[in-house]
């Protein structure tokens, strides 16, 4: 094989990868495009997902507070009877004296 044969070949090769680099760059511009639309899925889905939390109540509990609770309206998940008080970011569940351990959840939306 010639220096001009070698020549010729090493000029192909350069710019075949030329070419594969310039392509791999288009489409790496899609794939961040792509990843930035997932984030901003990913961020609308968790404007829309109320917020909910769980905390026990444990035997001759008669309340419960959850703190740092956002605005919103509120839904309260629990097998006895309640009443509820909201002041600033706490919401407040009280109750009669518990028999047996309770499961109390909030949901905010």
């Amino acid at each position: 094989m010639t220096i001009e044969q070698r020549l010729k070949n090493l000029e192909s090769r350069f710019d075949a990868l030329q070419n594969a680099f310039l392509q791999s760059q288009r489409n790496g511009v899609a794939v961040t495009a792509k990843a930035d639309e997932v984030v901003t899925l990913n961020n609308k889905v968790e404007d829309i997902t109320p917020y909910t939390v769980t905390k026990t109540a444990y035997i001759d509990d008669t309340e419960l507070t959850f703190n740092n609770v956002p605005t919103g309206h509120i839904t309260v998940f629990c097998s006895i009877e309640y009443s509820m008080e909201h002041i600033s970011d706490s919401v407040i569940i009280s109750f009669e004296p518990l028999n047996e351990v309770t499961e109390i959840t909030i949901m905010v939306q």
